[in-house]
């Protein structure tokens, strides 16, 4: 399960990390970044970094 665990998302030439806050209507992952922002991912490798 990767809600409410910090994720790593790897995309094409981008990453972002972040807390994963739940899905979205349209079925889009929700991160919230360390600025607070939310930013929805629709695609990439999504990482759980070991505690």
């Amino acid at each position: 399960m990767t809600i409410g665990k910090t994720v790593q998302v790897q995309q094409d030439k981008t990453g972002v990390s972040g807390f994963a806050e739940g899905i979205s209507d349209s079925g889009e992952l929700l991160i919230r970044l360390t600025s607070g922002r939310i930013q929805a991912v629709t695609a990439g490798d999504i990482v759980i970094p070991d505690p």
